[in-house]
C-alpha cells in the first residue's frame, strides 16, 4: 500500500492551508477594507463604529501581551550580561525604527500636506468676505467649498490679515 496521505488523516488543500494562515487574512483583510473604501465609500462611513471598536482593542491588548512576552524573556535567561545586551539592542532598534517613523512621517507630510486647505482666520465672517470678494459673487458656504476645491488645485492663496 502506498499511501502518501498519513492514516486517519485527510490531506487539506493548497487553499484550505493558506486560508487558516494569519499573514493571509491579515492581507485579505486590508484588500478587503480599500475595495469597501474604494467601491461603496458610505458602507465604509457606516462601518466607522467597528473600526475605531477594533482599534481600541488592539491597544488594549498589545501592550500587555508584550510587557508578558518581554517580561517573560528576561525572567527565563541564566546569564545577565545576554539579558543587558538585548536589552541595548532593544533600546537601539526603538531609536532607529522610531527615526524611521518620524522621518517617513515628515516626508509623507511635505509630499501630501494635510491640512493645506485649512485655513485659520480670526473670523469666519473675514474668510466669508475674503472669499466673496476673491472668488466672486458666491456667498456662505458656497465660497468656502469652491475656495477649498480652488486651494487643492492649487489657484488660491489665501494670507489672513494680522
Amino acid at each position: 500500500m502506498t499511501s502518501t496521505a498519513a492514516a486517519g488523516r485527510p490531506q487539506r488543500s493548497r487553499l484550505s492551508r493558506l486560508i487558516r494562515e494569519l499573514w493571509f487574512q491579515v492581507v485579505l483583510a486590508a484588500v478587503l477594507g480599500i475595495a469597501v473604501g474604494i467601491l461603496a465609500p458610505g458602507l465604509g462611513e457606516d462601518l466607522k463604529p467597528l473600526n475605531d471598536w477594533f482599534i481600541a482593542l488592539v491597544k488594549m491588548i498589545v501592550i500587555p501581551v508584550v510587557f508578558c512576552v518581554v517580561s517573560t524573556g528576561i525572567a527565563s535567561m541564566d546569564n545577565l550580561r545576554k539579558a543587558g545586551r538585548i536589552g541595548v539592542k532593544a533600546i537601539g532598534y526603538f531609536l532607529v525604527l522610531s527615526l524611521v517613523s518620524m522621518l517617513t512621517g515628515l516626508v509623507v507630510a511635505n509630499i501630501f500636506q494635510p491640512g493645506f486647505a485649512t485655513v485659520a482666520t480670526s473670523s469666519t465672517s473675514e474668510l466669508y468676505t475674503y472669499l466673496s470678494e476673491k472668488i466672486g459673487g458666491l456667498d456662505g458656504m458656497q465660497a468656502v467649498e469652491t475656495a477649498l476645491t480652488l486651494r487643492h488645485v492649487k489657484q488660491l492663496t489665501y494670507e489672513p490679515s494680522r
